[in-house]
């Protein structure tokens, strides 16, 4: 039986909560052997019951990690003794087993499971011939939909390898593709998140997210009254990644500033925040940073939907001295939207009255249950608005909080060539006066027309080097190391020019900036938290006027960072040419121009609003309560965007 049938045969029975506990893929053991125990043929649950011993057998050493992982495997067989077909089962048994040295068993005929096993290790070559044979024989059998669901794997094994041949003609054949099986009912093959790694215009990015969101849309809302003081304020942050992840690193600090300003305008004045995490506790200190800094810190990571979004919905519950503050949370900020590990199922059920998304997914949700999106009026242009299904909240300045309080390191002056060239040569960068280009963008932001206008610039500039992050997956990065030296050949650039940066700490990522003298911008998708972590590690950086949001991140930055940058806003280039010329110019006959950058971004930072934590807390507090106030006045909801003016004029208006 499909799943969603399912669920609605057994919705009048206390077996629902614990089927949709199981159906979950960070379901507890227990849930998931109580419905084994009601059906035991369900395939699904024995899948995820294999996925619970698999993940709980990485915490585990010895006799019991091995036990768990045989249990786990004799789980995943069962299933597949019922259904031979079930494709995750399938895979689970082919990574296993390849785990053992077993290359050749049960499973990995199978080129699908290959190719999806490829991936997993970062064989992005591998994983895209096998995706290729898969298409083959999809087409020959006459099997349309999984032809067009492989044709999709093909292009997204690619990306991440910077395996660009034949790339136009793939995302055109797949953008007409998923419109055809947008109209038929059918899901979108390119998920929301693809779409912004792509060159694809802001309707179809638009069609897209709607068709991605219109399944979560039969989750049943049952949003009980909220009940209390309607004059407190009450924020729960929905996100996945409250770990060692950019994005807390990015708003560790909103927490903080949350309280704090409470504590300045007093209990009744201030912003109540929770954090509901449905990711794994990493042991990081960011996680403890902030679950210290939040009024409530709620792990739904092992709960099924249901029962994540009742224990959402059960704070705040009451103060100190017993009163009660609020039943359920005024505002429930998503903070995932449609990028990994997301669960919008929680948003599609209604934590909140009033719901948002906000930073890590720059772009529209196209959901029905999404009210608000958070932006500023670089990023999202007015007259872009009718590509968005949200209500748009502008914020004055960066829609992007940056918090740098907890790395507040001795930044290494340009000057001092002596310890910048001992910092070059701990990572295999040549000494000054070379120059060193960097972007420490992850590898799938990269595009062909990025990477060739960085090419050009280095036959422009002599013995300088371009210096980018390193995947963390070795095979992943063979394979991006191979595409992308002999990209730079075919451009008349030595591979050698090629640096990479290895995956390491905040801190010492931070530091390693004064090894470096210009960050070039990615076209297509742009540096967001990397842009920002090169600015504060006083590296100066450019940008293109793009399109989209995720292209303008960048002219946001450097609009908003003040007189520091010597007029920001002349780093911001209306054309690929310009952006060729400034960084080509400023490498050469303008470097004088940029060793004054540099020193000026090392010295005066903390003069920019751009790092100034509690003056974005403060104006998206006065942007929460302007949604609240809009929504108790018209539940219905009619789309007003609301603009939230700089602080100084005190105006929030709609239009």
């Amino acid at each position: 039986m499909a799943r969603v049938g399912l669920v609605v045969c057994l919705a009048t029975s206390s077996k629902a909560t614990l089927l949709e506990s199981a159906l979950n893929g960070c379901a507890r053991l227990d849930a998931t052997a109580a419905v084994l125990r009601v059906i035991p043929q369900h395939t699904d649950s024995m899948n995820n019951a294999g996925n619970c011993l698999s993940e709980r057998a990485r915490q585990r050493s010895g006799l019991e990690r091995e036990n768990d992982l045989n249990d786990a495997y004799m789980f995943w067989m069962r299933a597949l003794d019922v259904d031979s077909t079930h494709r995750m089962a399938r895979l689970n048994v082919a990574l296993q087993l390849h785990s053992r040295g077993q290359y050749g068993a049960y499973g990995l005929s199978d080129r699908e499971s290959s190719a999806f096993f490829c991936l997993q290790l970062g064989e992005f070559a591998h994983a895209v011939v096998n995706h290729e044979r898969a298409l083959a024989l999809a087409k020959s059998i006459g099997a349309v939909n999984d032809a067009e669901q492989t044709l999709g794997h093909i292009l997204k094994a690619s990306i991440p390898a910077c395996n660009w041949d034949n790339r136009e003609n793939f995302v055109r054949s797949l953008v007409k593709q998923d419109e055809r099986r947008i109209l038929r009912g059918d899901g979108p093959v390119l998920l929301p998140f693809d779409t912004l790694l792509l060159p694809i215009d802001g309707a179809t990015r638009l069609k897209t997210a709607r068709a991605q969101s219109r399944m979560f849309e039969h989750y049943e809302t049952n949003l009980p009254p909220r009940l209390g003081d309607e004059g407190i304020m009450t924020v729960a942050y929905l996100c996945h990644d409250f770990n060692d992840h950019p994005t807390a690193h990015l708003v560790e600090g909103l927490f903080r500033w949350h309280r704090r300003l409470r504590d300045v305008r007093g209990s009744r004045q201030g912003t109540y925040t929770a954090a509901i995490s449905y990711g794994k506790d990493d042991g990081s200190s960011y996680r403890e940073i902030i679950a210290n800094d939040t009024d409530a810190f709620i792990s739904v990571n092992t709960l099924g939907h249901n029962a994540a979004v009742e224990e959402a919905r059960k704070w705040p519950r009451v103060e100190a001295n017993g009163a009660l503050v609020a039943s359920g949370p005024s505002i429930a900020v998503d903070l995932q939207g449609h990028t990994l590990g997301t669960r919008m199922e929680l948003a599609a059920m209604r934590v909140a009255p009033v719901q948002a998304s906000y930073l890590i997914f720059p772009g529209t949700s196209g959901a029905s249950f999404v009210d608000a999106l958070f932006v500023d009026r670089y990023v999202v242009p007015p007259e872009t608005a009718p590509t968005y299904s949200e209500k748009l909240v502008y914020l004055p300045g960066c829609y992007q909080i940056n918090d740098y309080e907890r790395h507040d390191f001795d930044r290494m002056l340009s000057s001092q060539e002596d310890s910048v060239d001992i910092m070059r040569a701990s990572y295999n960068l040549p000494k000054r006066p070379a120059v060193v280009f960097c972007n420490f963008n992850k590898n799938d932001k990269l595009d062909p027309t990025s990477f060739g206008v960085w090419m050009s610039i280095l036959r422009r500039v002599p013995d300088s080097v371009l210096w980018m992050l390193q995947p963390s997956k070795e095979r992943a990065f063979e394979a991006l190391k191979k595409n992308l030296e002999a990209e730079a050949a075919a451009s008349g650039v030595s591979p050698s020019r090629l640096a990479w940066a290895s995956r390491v700490p905040k801190a010492r990522h931070l530091r390693r900036h004064a090894a470096a003298d210009l960050f070039l911008d990615t076209f297509v998708y742009g540096a967001h938290s990397t842009a920002t972590d090169a600015l504060r590690g006083g590296v100066p950086f450019i940008t293109v006027r793009g399109q989209s949001f995720p292209q303008r991140v960048g002219v946001s930055l450097l609009s908003n960072m003040g007189d520091i940058t010597r007029r920001p806003a002349s780093f911001i280039c209306e054309s690929l040419r310009d952006f060729e010329d400034m960084a080509s110019n400023l490498a050469t006959t303008r470097r004088r121009t940029l060793e004054i950058l540099q020193r000026a971004l090392i010295e005066d930072n903390d003069l920019s609003r751009l790092f100034d934590t509690a003056y974005f807390t403060h104006n998206i507090e006065r942007a929460y309560k302007a949604l609240w106030e809009a929504f108790r006045a018209d539940e219905n909801q009619t789309r007003r965007h609301v603009v939230v003016d700089d602080p100084r004029s005190s105006r929030v208006y709609s239009y």
